[in-house]
């Protein structure tokens, strides 16, 4: 007869070691994590089986995006309720930088090409006429900065000057007015928070350094490694950042971020983020969380205690300067819209 009171087998250590290392990575290790149960709720109110990197207009009634599907490349326009509507159709190409004019009239954006390509350059394209001007014959990375007036832009290969990042004047007719000029050399990837005028931007393409500026181009703020993907709040206040340093080799991929209340004093929000975006006043962040070699969702991150997933995929996430409100883009393309429920 058996005996019921046997001893049970001791469950191998390594398998607990397993067991850790795998919650660790889908979870993360940070003390604020929580569980992806008993949190916010938030639905998909908007499905495209098209689209990449979305932004919000500033209004928020509506996004741009791209898309690089053969025979549909281009960027549209898409207001939520009727089909996305492409623009600029007479240019064949674009970087991917394209940005709403601060009031929302005119969508600016750069299209690739060499010296001698009468289409590369930098872009305005008008809401109201439905028409583009070409302000300038080189550059990328373009942003408004603070009006419709001025951009900022980065230039790699730039006649009897050096490559960084550059301010030009653009005409009520959205024509480029003289010449650009250097503002900061070797910058890349510049940021303009709107309503405040600082200026971030990193040292070189892949991860470089983060900088800081106010809009007379004084430093204010200057990271400690590399970084991969920055985003500012909405009232252009907080911005929020991803430590990723190639360079270096430091693959960490923590999320951070720095207010404009206090330039010296980061804050250290996740782990294992991939692209990120603040809410309007930068209370909240969301992001892209990478683990394990695969994408593990969308979450959102914010005082006290709060570290969820809040849907199952979502990459370059942005939000809604004012609603709660995500747009994101599927691992494989195709734009889906959050909406927190109630």
């Amino acid at each position: 007869m058996q005996d019921s009171h046997q001893p049970v087998k001791a469950f191998p250590p390594i398998c607990f070691l397993v067991v850790l290392v795998i919650s660790l990575a889908l979870n993360g290790c940070k003390g604020n994590d929580s569980s992806a149960s008993g949190g916010d709720s938030w639905d998909y109110t908007t499905r495209l089986d098209y689209g990449r990197a979305p932004v919000w207009s500033p209004d928020g009634d509506m996004i741009a995006f791209g898309d690089d599907r053969p025979g549909n490349a281009g960027i549209f326009l898409y207001n939520l309720e009727d089909e996305p509507v492409q623009i600029a159709t007479d240019v064949p190409a674009h970087n991917w930088d394209y940005s709403f004019s601060p009031e929302g009239s005119q969508v600016l954006f750069s299209c690739p090409g060499g010296v001698n390509d009468s289409s590369a350059g930098i872009w305005v394209y008008t809401l109201d006429t439905d028409s583009s001007v070409k302000v300038y014959s080189q550059g990328k990375d373009v942003c408004w900065f603070k009006d419709n007036a001025h951009i900022i832009f980065r230039q790699d290969n730039p006649v009897g000057s050096a490559p960084g990042l550059y301010l030009l004047q653009i005409a009520d007719d959205s024509s480029g007015i003289g010449l650009p000029e250097l503002i900061m050399e070797n910058g890349h990837k510049p940021a303009i928070a709107q309503r405040t005028g600082y200026i971030a931007y990193i040292e070189n393409e892949r991860s470089g350094f983060l900088h800081v500026l106010d809009d007379q181009l004084t430093p204010l703020f200057t990271s400690d490694r590399g970084v991969v993907d920055f985003k500012w709040s909405a009232n252009g206040k907080v911005l929020a950042y991803i430590i990723n340093d190639y360079v270096t080799g430091e693959l960490s991929g923590e999320l951070w971020s720095i207010s404009d209340n206090d330039w010296t004093t980061p804050n250290d929000q996740a782990l294992f983020a991939a692209y990120c975006s603040p809410d309007s006043a930068g209370a909240q962040i969301a992001y892209s969380r990478w683990a394990a070699s695969r994408w593990v969702g969308l979450w959102l991150v914010r005082e006290p205690n709060y570290n969820e997933q809040i849907a199952p995929y979502g990459l370059f996430p942005v939000f809604n300067p004012r609603a709660d409100k995500i747009a994101s883009n599927a691992p494989n393309g195709g734009i889906r819209i959050l909406t927190r429920a109630g």
